[in-house]
């Protein structure tokens, strides 16, 4: 791998987030609110989210 992953064996922050299946990213926006993505996500995809993200 070549990124970071977390150990989540309890399935604590899987269960936090409503992710059920990887890969997932969960987008936790300025008001708080968690938007979660199924899939694989790619630079441009991600950049496009952030940018809504942020207004």
């Amino acid at each position: 791998m070549t990124f970071p992953q977390i150990n989540d064996d309890a399935a604590e922050v899987f269960t936090r987030f409503d992710v059920a299946t990887q890969p997932a990213l969960a987008l936790i926006l300025p008001d708080g609110e968690v938007q979660t993505l199924y899939g694989a996500a790619d630079d441009v995809l991600l950049d496009s989210l952030i940018r809504a993200a942020l207004g």
